[in-house]
């Protein structure tokens, strides 16, 4: 399926659910002048009121948006250090993760309004024309993909608060990935199979 009918699809997607989640009682906090670097706190109260229905709160959606993103932009970050090539030869890793990295901040961004979803949208909708296979070839961005890297790295540092890459591991899985540890260097590490 051609990337371009995909990337309009996902995108009027994450609108629709956006609109969905705009319609939705989330009520955000008014924001004062000095906390315009923060972003808007949602009211706890509300964030809790859809878990009983759906299964799941507001909250814990937003914090998995955010892992997703974090993971995605991490990705992007890597293939950009590659300069979108795999060995020395163009590939379509560069190509594929904008259009993911938009979606999912598209999406966040109607759950929370939050302005750095936002600025993750309009850097995916800049980087995308130079991250195509036919770009990455070209050899006209080598030089850029160094600095949209590390673009990709300070959304994605601003955005999970920490560039500790344990951050984009939900703590349920945090916590069992250290009891198999725990359990594994336990036994030896033996593989009884």
């Amino acid at each position: 399926m051609n990337t371009q009918i995909v990337a309009i699809i996902i995108s009027e997607g994450a609108k629709l659910i956006g609109q969905y989640y705009r319609n939705r009682p989330i009520v955000l906090r008014h924001q004062t002048p000095e906390a315009v670097e923060k972003p808007p706190e949602l009211d706890a109260e509300t964030l809790n009121h859809n878990k009983a229905t759906y299964g799941v709160s507001d909250a814990e959606t937003i914090a998995y948006q955010g892992r997703e993103l974090g993971k995605a932009l991490l990705l992007m970050e890597l293939h950009l250090q590659q300069k979108c090539k795999i060995n020395g030869i163009p590939c379509d890793c560069c190509e594929k993760h904008p259009m993911a990295i938009e979606a999912l901040a598209e999406e966040a961004f109607g759950m929370t309004g939050d302005a750095q979803y936002n600025d993750i949208m309009v850097w995916t909708k800049k980087v995308t024309p130079m991250t195509t296979t036919e770009a990455s070839a070209s050899g006209q961005y080598e030089e850029i993909y160094p600095e949209l890297a590390q673009e990709a790295r300070a959304y994605r540092k601003q955005l999970m608060g920490t560039e500790d890459i344990t951050a984009l591991v939900s703590p349920e899985d945090r916590e069992r990935i250290k009891i198999e540890t725990m359990a594994s260097l336990k036994g030896g590490g033996d593989d009884e199979s």
